[in-house]
């Protein structure tokens, strides 16, 4: 699970730097008044968990499909956060602004997206090598871990980060 892990990173930072890079040539925001602010509370955090677990469900299923869907939304969420980020810093948006709304909830989110794309690049070699399949067991913990990421993830972007 390793190996896996590990290219399941640089599957997401390669195109996060390359999007960084690519996100100076291409702003999409023009100040601080063009970043979209949601209402925190109840509605924010069901989105944002719904949003995130069915990003991680489909990460997970390229398991069954050759890894296809787990890589290309690796790479995408990877190149768009990127982006966001070389926006964010071009808008001048402060280091302090970053603690406070994003930091939170992304140091479990990004976590999370790769420990569900490490289990979906299984898919790679899952019908090939049987020793390299995950037992029902080790799914089962991976999964309660990422639930239990995503739900504070969620709680955090919704309660706290969305009042800043």
């Amino acid at each position: 699970m390793k190996k896996a892990i590990l290219l399941s990173t640089i599957m997401f930072i390669s195109p996060f730097i390359f999007g960084y890079i690519v996100g100076d040539y291409s702003p999409t925001l023009k100040s601080k008044n063009d970043l979209i602010h949601s209402e925190p509370g109840w509605n924010l955090f069901v989105s944002v968990f719904t949003n995130n677990l069915l990003i991680c469900i489909v990460l997970i299923l390229g398991i069954f499909i050759f890894s296809i869907p787990t890589i290309y939304l690796l790479v995408v969420n990877g190149f768009v956060l990127g982006i966001g980020v070389s926006n964010l810093i071009a808008i001048e948006y402060s280091t302090i602004d970053f603690i406070k709304t994003l930091l939170p909830h992304v140091l479990l989110e990004i976590p999370a997206f790769i420990l569900a794309g490490a289990i979906g690049l299984k898919g790679l070699t899952f019908y090939i090598i049987k020793e390299n399949r995950l037992s029902i067991k080790s799914f089962s913990i991976y999964s309660i871990i990422l639930l239990i990421a995503l739900l504070i993830a969620a709680i955090l972007e919704a309660y706290i980060s969305a009042k800043f």
